[in-house]
This record gives C-alpha cells, structure tokens and sequence, in this order.
C-alpha cells in the first residue's frame, strides 16, 4: 500500500500571504488618502481662480457702464461670498508705465487675489486709455 502525500497550503503558509497582503493594501489605503486631499486642493484653487476672473469681469463691465471709465468700483466686495470664499482682493497699480502698456496710453493695472486655505489664485488685468 502506498503513502498519499497531503496537498495544498499549511497554515504556516496561509498566514504569511495574510500577512503580505494587508501590508500591501496598507500602502494602497495611504495613496488614497492623499488622493482625496489632493483632489480638496484641486478644487479649492480652481474655485478661487473662477472666483478671481468673475471679479475681473465684474470690474471690466463696472468700467463698460461707466463710459470706460474705471469710475468708483475699484472691489469686490458686491460679489456674493461662496463656499467659505470672501470677495477677491483687489489691487491697483494707476499709472502702470511697464513693457506692457502701448506707446501714448495711460494703463491701469489690476490684480486680483482669491485666497483660500493653503494660497491663492491671481488674475491680472491690464486696463488701457488711448
């Protein structure tokens, strides 16, 4: 009569693939937390440089409505706050006299900051009057 030899995985075994699967996965569980922060920031700077055009836009039709003039609105401040976002700061460089500004125009330079937690989106804006 002949000897059947056992087969298939010991214990000894079964534990050590236990084992290298949850550090695997550990790592795997890692990366995905700092996906989901990653993709937070993404859309924090993203909702801050939409934020910084509108108050552009706002500015420029302000301008428009006053006969290309940039008139008394020189903020933000009439743009409704969103998500935790206040209105964009506003600042103005009049006159600006860099390589950008044409030969026999005044210019204005506007920069726009929307902040948000961890820094911010940036928006320039050059104004000119021949």
């Amino acid at each position: 009569m002949a000897l059947r030899t056992a087969t298939g995985f010991t214990l000894i075994e079964l534990v050590m693939v236990i084992v290298l699967l949850s550090i695997s996965s550990a790592g795997l569980i890692m990366l995905f937390g700092q996906l989901t922060n990653s993709l937070a920031i993404n859309n924090d700077i993203q909702t801050a440089a939409q934020l910084a055009q509108e108050c552009a836009e706002h500015l420029l039709g302000a301008r428009r409505q006053a006969g290309y003039d940039l008139g008394g609105v020189t903020d933000c401040s009439a743009l409704p706050a969103y998500n935790g976002f206040g209105p964009p700061a506003v600042t103005i460089s009049d006159p600006y006299a860099g390589a950008a500004c044409p030969g026999g125009a005044s210019c204005k330079l506007l920069t726009i900051d929307a902040t948000y937690d961890s820094g911010a989106a940036t928006v320039s804006v050059l104004m000119t009057d021949y």
